[in-house]
């Protein structure tokens, strides 16, 4: 829910200083006109005259850049705030001040994200990156790299973000930056949010909130807070989500779009905590900012929340419509995970309303979507993998030469020592004990020669084993991605099952799916490999404990890999507490002591 709103509260707040000149009456003016009417053109065009005749060029740019505040403040993110932007640019540039232009680049390009145009956020954060050398300001040149990071989370490229932001993690802590510290971290929890790692994210939401506080900074304090109620939010905390969603509407009063996102949040905690009504007035408050704003994704989380509040008031209806709102918005936007989850909510309230076929429809067009999406990161995962194993592979040839270089010398070694040898035996008669003495040294020098080879072909070895250790623990980790898609689908068809027994269409992608074999295939697969590289290990755990059963087997299997219970969990499709009473169950099978460690035991065979 609202995953992409901390970058918006990261890149769009600004400074409002006002100089006490004629400029600034003007500028008072129109903040007032804008306030109460938004129809203020004449009193613009009179005020952009006004700052245009000014004859100091940094005076000039420091004046639009006001103006442009004034409007986004109340919301008007549109081509004329990027035009006055632009203007505001330009007179940096003149001035000579790359930092500032940088600071005017970056709201450009967070006007772009907020409306979907990622061309000019795309071109304006990779030039505010290019010309960052160039600004001596460290803060500056890291909110440089926020921007092209909120490209990147905005585009879905998670990778290329959280390789960007622990580049400008670097640079804060070089430079002391406790508040581009903070930033960070703000960054890096939307990121794991995006990557729905919820625990993650508020892990980092919160060390971005006492960042800030400990500096006493105290606006990004306030922007901290309301990203904390997102993240509350997605957890289904309301208390939390009531407590830092008000203290959001409080602290943002008169700001168009952080009051929108307020009142989004409190909607949301209202709807967890069951009060619909007051949940549907705070989300139609924020729909009405963010559809004059045009905020496509934030419409597409206001859209999904009241579907979800309409379907729970059983006004199936309403909720349906909403829902296809959803897919249109998210269809704009360009996001398939969006995309997926406006499918699946259509599939719901269309089974509701009775429109099975409607219904089976969305349902198989979900998990269309859903293969192909799982397929791509699945694709971009193995090649980040590829990548980092030919790393390794680099450095294990670099590696094999040092070997083979140290195996040649003790080959040279030996050689001269069988020459001295041999010199020796010339001269036996004449020195037979000095011969003999120079000959044991030399078999000496051999022994310690091939005992060193040995040691470096050992070495190699065990290099290699760790290398496909990994790779085993990498394909164990995606049958646990697997598994888990896979249930969660198996759930929901077993929910429409129930509710429609003698849908065909239900039965039908039942089929196609297949679940269990694939847990299944999926497992013998990974044993295979298990296997392959540990060829004693099963042979020798039932040769002492011959009636382990095979679930107990797969859990020691997964021990020996070093596996926490996390990823056992996942890999096993089962909950943390199932992997507690199955690790009970394997220690007593085992007759382990209290106070012995089961993975000590099993790494012992």
């Amino acid at each position: 829910m609202m995953r992409t709103i901390p970058f918006l509260l990261l890149l769009l707040f600004f400074n409002q200083a006002q100089a006490q000149d004629v400029v600034a009456e003007k500028l008072s003016a129109y903040s007032n006109c804008l306030r109460e009417t938004e129809k203020c053109d004449g009193l613009l065009d009179d005020l952009l005259e006004r700052i245009k005749n000014e004859k100091d060029v940094r005076t000039k740019a420091e004046k639009y850049s006001q103006v442009a505040a004034k409007r986004l403040e109340i919301g008007l993110w549109d081509s004329t705030s990027i035009a006055i932007l632009h203007l505001c640019a330009k007179q940096f540039d003149l001035a000579g001040d790359t930092c500032a232009v940088m600071r005017a680049y970056g709201r450009i390009c967070g006007i772009a994200l907020h409306t979907g145009d990622f061309d000019l956020a795309d071109s304006l954060s990779q030039l505010s990156v290019q010309i960052s050398p160039f600004c001596t300001d460290t803060a500056a040149v890291t909110r440089a790299l926020s921007y092209r990071v909120g490209y990147f989370v905005f585009t879905e490229e998670y990778e290329n973000a959280l390789l960007l932001a622990q580049d400008e993690e670097r640079l804060a802590i070089a430079a002391d930056d406790s508040i581009g510290m903070g930033r960070v971290f703000q960054e890096k929890a939307t990121i794991y949010r995006s990557l729905r790692q919820h625990q993650d994210a508020l892990a980092y939401c919160r060390k971005a909130y006492n960042m800030f506080t400990l500096t006493r900074s105290s606006e990004n304090v306030k922007r901290a807070a309301l990203e904390m109620g997102v993240n509350y939010s997605v957890l289904n905390e309301p208390d939390s989500v009531m407590k830092y969603g008000l203290l959001g509407k409080e602290y943002f009063k008169g700001n168009a779009y952080f009051e929108a996102i307020a009142d989004h949040v409190l909607g949301c905690g209202y709807r967890i905590k069951g009060e619909l009504d007051q949940a549907l007035t705070y989300q139609m408050l924020s729909l009405v900012t963010m559809e004059k704003m045009g905020d496509t994704r934030s419409l597409v989380d206001i859209y999904a929340e009241l579907s979800r509040i309409y379907n729970d008031q059983n006004d199936f209806q309403r909720s349906h419509d909403y829902a296809l709102l959803v897919r249109t918005e998210a269809e704009k936007a360009g996001d398939a995970s969006l995309i997926i989850e406006a499918e699946r909510r259509i599939s719901i309230t269309a089974f509701s309303l009775g429109r099975h076929e409607e219904s089976r429809d969305a349902y198989e067009r979900f998990i269309a979507i859903n293969d192909s999406l799982l397929n791509s990161r699945r694709l971009r995962d193995i090649a980040l993998l590829e990548a980092a194993f030919d790393a390794e592979r680099r450095e294990q040839m670099i590696e094999e030469q040092t070997i083979a270089n140290a195996v040649l010398t003790a080959e040279n070694n030996a050689s001269r020592n069988q020459m001295y040898a041999m010199g020796a035996g010339i001269l036996l008669l004449l020195v037979g004990g000095w011969a003999l003495l120079t000959r044991q040294l030399a078999k000496g020098r051999e022994r310690d020669a091939a005992l060193r080879v040995q040691q470096m072909e050992n070495q190699l070895l065990q290099t290699d084993l760790q290398v496909k250790n990994r790779e085993l623990t990498s394909k164990a980790l995606q049958i646990a991605k697997n598994n888990e898609l896979l249930g969660v689908l198996f759930d929901d068809l077993n929910k429409v099952q129930e509710e429609a027994p003698d849908d065909s269409g239900v039965h039908d992608v039942m089929r196609k799916l297949k679940i269990e074999k694939q847990l299944d295939d999926n497992w013998e697969q990974f044993m295979s490999e298990f296997t392959r590289l540990n060829p004693n290990f099963t042979r020798k755990l039932l040769e002492q404990y011959p009636d382990l059963s095979r679930g107990e087997l797969r859990m020691a299997s997964l021990v020996k890999m070093k596996m926490d219970a996390k990823d056992i969990a996942a890999v096993l499709n089962i909950s943390a507490e199932g992997v507690k009473k199955a690790r009970h169950r394997l220690r007593k099978k085992m007759q382990l002591e209290a106070d012995t460690s089961l993975e000590t035991e099993i790494e012992k065979l």
